[in-house]
Order: C-alpha cells, then sequence, then structure tokens
C-alpha cells in the first residue's frame, strides 16, 4: 500500500477535526478547567480558567501537542 498524499489545506482540516472531535468535544467542563490549568502550569499558556474550550484553549493545545 503506498502513502497517503494530502495537501497542506487538507492536512490542516484534519488536525483541527482531531483537535476539536477527540480531545476538546468530549471533555467535561471540569476535564476542560483541569486542561487549561496544566497547560498554564507546564507551559505558562496563560489561559483564563473557565471550562470553556475557547480559540486561546485550542489554540494552546495545539501548540503544545506540536500540531
Amino acid at each position: 500500500m503506498g502513502k497517503l498524499k494530502i495537501t497542506e489545506e487538507q492536512y490542516r482540516k484534519l488536525k483541527n477535526n482531531l483537535i476539536e472531535r477527540a480531545i476538546i468535544s468530549e471533555q467535561t467542563s471540569s476535564q476542560i478547567r483541569e486542561v487549561q490549568n496544566k497547560l498554564n502550569s507546564c507551559f505558562n499558556a496563560g489561559l483564563q480558567v473557565d471550562g470553556i474550550s475557547g480559540p486561546a484553549t485550542k489554540a494552546a493545545i495545539q501548540k503544545y501537542l506540536g500540531l
């Protein structure tokens, strides 16, 4: 089986969908607060710990996962 070739745009969409579906949308507010706390303590992410998976939280997750 050969390698799958995708465009940069397809890669970006896959990456965003992975973060949104697998990491963000499956979590409770309490779990999101825990993630925000960990990002702040481990990476000084500067996130507001509110349990809401907004754009800043999503961007921080992408950055620190290297996605």
